[in-house]
């Protein structure tokens, strides 16, 4: 069975970030400038979603984005597949209970 344009993605974005791993980034750069794990970024974003507690002004909580920061509110993180703001895959999920302040 044929694999999708996404999996696609994704096997290809995985494929770059192994091969970044196993080689010395630094030593050179890839197309027009960009380092392996910028260009598997681009193809396919992931995120890590933290389970958190915040306050702003009214002890609020849900998840935290790790690529764009967003706070969404309401939602706990094994919920989501996409950041709903920035489109990132979730890839990994952390809960953090300690309550933080959102500025």
């Amino acid at each position: 069975m044929k694999m999708s344009i996404s999996e696609e993605r994704c096997a290809v974005a995985e494929a770059i970030r192994h091969y970044a791993e196993e080689s010395d980034e630094s030593a050179y750069e890839f197309i027009h400038g960009y380092w392996p794990n910028d260009l598997a970024d681009l193809i396919d974003p992931i995120c890590r979603m933290t389970d958190s507690e915040w306050d702003n002004g009214e002890r609020t909580w849900g998840c935290v984005c790790s690529a764009c920061d967003a706070h969404i509110e309401h939602t706990y993180s094994f919920s989501l597949d996409y950041c709903p703001h920035c489109g990132a895959r979730v890839t990994e999920r952390v809960m953090d209970l300690r309550r933080k302040t959102k500025s």
